[in-house]
């Protein structure tokens, strides 16, 4: 006979036990430590059989990372077409005068190019030896005016809503109109040199705190902190406060190793006679290297020539507008800028698996299917289940930054074809990356070996991912 005291304690005991049920089976659904206090979102769907796999809080907003870039690509597969090139004219201003003397100045219109002279991109640099070229062929043997650099473009560099800890880094190099060597330098930290010239730059050293980099939004000023980073044997690769200027400056010098004397005289000549355009790569290879690498560069460089002369949110609302007319719900949605990294970044795993699956069906999937990379083969995943049945069977965007770790993508049938939409995010973990990624491999494998062929379904254990904003 239960009396009220027997009825409380069975009462308790039953709360207690569904409590413990509701952390295991939900709120630490990846089995790592300190999971009941991470977010996690997960959406996963057959896409072919339009059916639901799993999904778990697939509708909570949650900082994406650089899964952005996937929406960014998705966005410009529309808005500017695989084939798109970016240009960089480059004209002469004025007139000739006599014995190849020019009266006015060389005029680079910047046009926004993240590739101009990449070390991702060699086989299309060669802009500086072009001109220098061609202005040889004209016969021009001096410019009064100089060179100088046009540019249109509004809220130029690093966007503000960045951390600033990541300005000086070379992953944190801002988007200009005029982009040079990946907009990144190598600073010599005992002799102060860099490679190449940064001209204005001002460098100062710091000994009495650990080994770190300052330099504020738009600064021509770097500070090297911990002297561990000043032997002679040292350098570290930090961002170009000003990428137009160490162009300019590059120019000058090979104009002038060719014999071509360079003034400063002011020029405001409007005649106009051209002289070379340099084109980038195709697009699709742009983004193609931007997604396998996670460039944050490239990434924003591709959004920003969605609307090229405006600023950085008018691209995002032609974007946003782009996907609310394919019917896709952005209530989750809130993007800053293309490369996802500025932490105000948000959406759900639910919508980025809805553009993911509309991509599928597009005519450009194919195309957009090969911008990703194979866990366990090539890119940012070549490491990620490597030794696992889905081994090549998925194709993913990675995204991590402190306390962030995300995958968009897909799954592929024995055709590589796309079949399930995968995305998985985790934010505010605890526990070690490595182990996260674990508690995520072995999620996938349960929910995704069932559709590989019997033959391939054999589990092994995985080796880790390259942690990569």
């Amino acid at each position: 006979m239960f009396t009220s005291k027997n009825h409380l304690l069975f009462a308790t005991a039953i709360v207690a036990i569904l409590g413990s049920v509701s952390v295991s089976a939900q709120s630490n659904i990846l089995g790592i430590k300190g999971g009941e206090h991470t977010t996690v979102g997960i959406y996963i769907k057959d896409i072919k059989a339009d059916t639901m796999v799993f999904a778990h809080d697939a509708e909570r907003s949650m900082t994406p990372a650089s899964v952005t870039k996937s929406l960014t690509t998705a966005s410009a597969m529309t808005l500017l077409g695989e084939d798109f090139q970016f240009t960089t004219p480059v004209y002469l201003s004025g007139s000739q005068g006599k014995d190849g003397h020019w009266k006015g100045a060389l005029v680079v219109e910047a046009g926004g190019d993240p590739t101009l002279q990449s070390s991702h991109f060699e086989e299309w640099g060669g802009i500086c030896d072009s001109i220098v070229a061609r202005l040889g062929s004209m016969n021009i043997k001096s410019i009064e005016g100089g060179v100088l650099i046009q540019s249109d473009m509004p809220e130029q560099g690093p966007a503000t809503e960045w951390e600033i800890d990541d300005v000086p880094w070379g992953y944190g190099a801002g988007h200009f109109d005029l982009n040079w060597r990946d907009n990144v330098f190598t600073l010599k930290t005992a002799s102060g040199k860099t490679e190449p010239h940064v001209p204005g730059l001002k460098v100062t050293k710091i000994s009495k705190r650990r080994s770190n980099l300052k330099r504020g939004f738009n600064s021509n000023h770097l500070y090297v902190y911990g002297p561990r980073l000043w032997r002679k044997s040292n350098s570290v690769h930090t961002s170009m406060p000003n990428p137009a200027e160490v162009f300019r400056y590059e120019l000058t010098q090979k104009l002038n190793d060719a014999g071509i004397e360079v003034g400063s005289k002011k020029s405001t000549y409007k005649e106009r006679y051209d002289v070379y355009t340099h084109k980038s790569a195709p697009l699709h290879q742009v983004m193609r290297s931007l997604m396998l690498r996670s460039d944050n560069l490239f990434a924003e460089g591709v959004l920003r020539a969605m609307a090229p002369d405006s600023v950085r949110s008018h691209a995002v609302e032609l974007e946003m507008e782009l996907w609310r007319s394919r019917g896709i719900d952005l209530g989750s949605v809130a993007v800053i800028d293309g490369s996802g990294l500025a932490r105000s970044n948000c959406f759900s795993p639910h919508f980025i698996g809805d553009v993911l699956e509309y991509m599928a069906q597009h005519e450009d999937s194919l195309s957009y299917l090969n911008l990703f990379a194979l866990v366990g083969v090539n890119g940012t995943v070549r490491s990620f289940m490597a030794d696992t049945p889905l081994k090549g069977r998925l194709a993913l965007k990675t995204g991590s930054m402190n306390r962030v770790q995300t995958y968009a993508g897909y799954m592929l049938d024995e055709n590589g074809s796309p079949s399930h939409v995968v995305v998985v995010f985790a934010n505010n973990f605890h526990c070690s990356r490595a182990e996260l990624r674990q508690g995520i491999t072995q999620l996938l494998l349960d929910k995704l070996t069932e559709a590989l062929p019997e033959e391939e379904q054999t589990e092994s254990i995985e080796t880790e991912d390259t942690n990569n904003i």
